[in-house]
């Protein structure tokens, strides 16, 4: 918990948030312990990943991990993660309910960073995040 400790006192520390906004951002993007051995894995053993956490209330997965290899913003892959404990890896979003709904809207948004173009399109991967790490 110590990452969620740390970012529920980095809100905390904003004065430009009330405790309410505090909260319910805090909610928004907060990790559970697998989600965070997962990120902190990725990023340290494959650095050429970004990582992104998606908002856990708007049904648009876990993560968003782009691939950042290429010089080519229209080549970079991106992939709208979904972590299940114990669950197959699967390509192609089936498995999860309504956990990958918005992923495109999530998407979007990196979009609109510029790292990656509007037509790279994404993978959908679900799966333990073993499984995951492994396929990445």
């Amino acid at each position: 918990m110590l990452f969620n400790n740390s970012l529920f006192q980095l809100l905390s520390n904003n004065p430009a948030l009330t405790c309410s906004q505090t909260r319910r951002i805090f909610v928004q993007f907060a990790f559970c312990h697998d989600e965070r051995f997962f990120v902190r894995r990725l990023l340290i053993h494959k650095q050429q990943y970004w990582a992104f956490r998606c908002n856990q209330t708007l049904s648009c997965g876990d993560f968003i991990v782009v691939n950042m290899s290429s010089p080519s913003t229209k080549r970079r892959k991106i992939h709208v993660i979904e972590l299940k404990k114990n669950a197959p890896l699967k390509i192609g979003g089936g498995g999860v309910g309504i956990q990958f709904l918005r992923a495109g809207h999530a998407v979007a948004e990196i979009t609109e960073s510029g790292i990656v173009t509007a037509d790279a399109g994404f993978n959908l991967v679900s799966g333990d995040a073993d499984a995951v790490y492994r396929y990445l």
